[in-house]
């Protein structure tokens, strides 16, 4: 690459700035910068991964998204009702069941985000909580039966929060996989 091409890839990165929210330009080597709603996002773009599918308890690997998921099941502590950290989460147990399976977002789907009474458009959840476009293809969802439970870092679905009748509950945590020495 001559140095005139790294400066034009410099100018695209700066021009992009002064652009709308959602403007992408290619950087070349497979990289790419979009302009999100205060900063600017360079990325490699995510392909379509397949679902894995899991099961709880147990450990899955997510090789896909370079996840570990680990998930216990056991009684409720009366003051375990919500952890803070979106990377832990318990779930009722008893209202996952079904198959469960974790992939990308797809554009269309809706869940209802802890605490609202409606279903939200996942792309409209998105942009509530300024995830960038270019990063949304690399949040893994776990869903069951095909409803989303779990947005992994964001937020638990409604549907499968802990209530006054709950009997068992699943705590869940994902944890990074370091491959290569990296």
């Amino acid at each position: 690459m001559c140095i005139r091409d790294r400066f034009d890839i410099i100018d695209s990165a700066l021009n992009i700035y002064e652009t709308p929210t959602g403007t992408r330009a290619d950087l070349g080597g497979g990289l790419m910068i979009e302009k999100a709603s205060e900063s600017l996002v360079i990325f490699r773009p995510v392909g379509r991964i397949e679902p894995t599918f899991v099961t709880i308890p147990g450990k899955s690997i997510l090789q896909s998204f370079n996840l570990m998921l680990n998930s216990e099941v056991g009684s409720v502590a009366p003051e375990v009702r919500h952890l803070k950290d979106n990377f832990k989460v318990i779930l009722d147990y008893d209202k996952l069941k079904g198959e469960l399976e974790v992939r990308q977002f797809r554009e269309g789907e809706y869940f209802r985000p802890l605490g609202m009474m409606k279903p939200k458009k996942l792309s409209d959840f998105f942009i509530d909580r300024k995830v960038p476009r270019a990063l949304r293809m690399e949040i893994p969802l776990l869903l069951c039966s095909g409803e989303i439970a779990w947005v992994i870092g964001e937020e638990i679905s409604e549907q499968f929060k802990l209530d006054r009748t709950t009997r068992q509950a699943v705590k869940l945590w994902v944890e990074k996989v370091v491959r290569d020495g990296k």
